[in-house]
C-alpha cells in the first residue's frame, strides 16, 4: 500500500514532501482531508486499491489536477498556512 495508507492521519509528511517536489499525492477521502486539500493538486479515494488507483485512473487525474499543480507553491508556504490558521493577509 501507499506509505500514507497505513497512517490515521492525512497529515503525512509524505504528502506535503510529495506537493513540495511537484508530484500528485493520493490521501484517504476524510471531512478534514476534503476540506484541507479542496483546492490543492491531491487526489482524495476512499481506498487503496487497483480499482481505485490504476494507470488509466492516474492517467486522468494528472489532466485534471494540472492546472493546480501550478499553484502548489503555496501549499508548501509557512505564509499560506499561517494565513489560513489565523486568518492574516499576504
Amino acid at each position: 500500500p501507499p506509505p500514507t495508507a497505513n497512517t490515521d492521519t492525512f497529515d503525512s509528511p509524505l504528502v506535503w514532501e510529495a506537493l513540495s517536489l511537484g508530484a500528485i499525492p493520493i490521501v484517504l477521502r476524510t471531512s478534514v482531508s476534503k476540506l484541507l486539500f479542496a483546492d490543492a493538486p491531491v487526489v482524495l479515494v476512499d481506498r487503496f486499491d487497483a480499482k481505485t488507483i490504476n494507470a488509466k485512473t492516474m492517467a486522468t487525474w494528472v489532466k485534471e489536477l494540472d492546472r493546480l499543480r501550478a499553484n502548489r507553491g503555496k501549499f508548501v508556504s509557512a505564509r499560506e498556512w499561517a494565513s489560513r490558521i489565523f486568518g492574516m493577509s499576504g
